[in-house]
């Protein structure tokens, strides 16, 4: 009977671990300030902007290679640096806001992924 008990809780905790991740979504994009990309501005002539724009605490996100626009829900400031760059963010997703509580964080520095530290906003 114990052997039962273990193998039942066992099995639901595997579940729950399961539950908890199945949500979370890697996305790969241009780092934007949302309020610019919008009105038709992005990529590096438009970097400048949107760094002064994300330091100001106007929201950013991430433009999918899909097309796809994601508002980061993290404080701006914390990754103004990193505007008009390739990120790849992996977080929860919620569909009905188009947006992406970031769990990880990276940016493209030539060939190679540096992870970015924003535990602060996050």
């Amino acid at each position: 009977m114990k052997n039962i008990r273990f193998t039942f809780l066992i099995v639901m905790l595997l579940a729950s671990a399961s539950v908890v991740s199945a949500g979370d979504k890697t996305i790969e994009g241009e780092l934007v300030d949302i309020s610019c990309y919008v009105n038709g501005a992005s990529g590096s002539k438009h970097q400048m902007c949107a760094v002064t724009c994300a330091k100001l605490g106007k929201p950013v996100g991430i433009v999918a290679k899909d097309g796809k626009i994601y508002t980061l829900q993290l404080a701006s400031s914390e990754v103004a640096e990193y505007m008009a760059k390739t990120v790849k963010v992996t977080g929860e997703i919620h569909e009905a806001s188009q947006s992406i509580k970031p769990l990880n964080l990276e940016v493209l520095d030539g060939n190679k992924w540096v992870k970015i530290d924003v535990a602060k906003s996050m």
